[in-house]
């Protein structure tokens, strides 16, 4: 089991900073991270979180995960400012 700790330190070293939203692949930073989000089109995840970063591409590895898709919208979060 990863310590929480360490992983909300590793998560704000590696992902601080600025956060560019239409970068294939790239995943958002943790809610405790803070960061900068650079608009490029995409939803900040500040607004707007998944409960998955891939979705099944087929039906049978849909079923088969049984793996459920959620979204936490947070229309009113706040924004940081440097």
């Amino acid at each position: 089991m990863p310590n929480p700790i360490r992983v909300i330190i590793k998560n704000q070293n590696s992902a601080g900073g600025a956060f560019i939203t239409n970068e294939q692949g790239l995943l958002p930073p943790l809610v405790t991270t803070k960061y900068m989000v650079e608009d490029q089109g995409n939803s900040s995840p500040r607004y707007v979180r998944s409960s998955l970063y891939y979705i099944p591409a087929t039906a049978d590895l849909l079923k088969t995960t049984a793996l459920s898709i959620t979204l936490t919208v947070s229309p009113m979060a706040h924004t940081l400012s440097w």
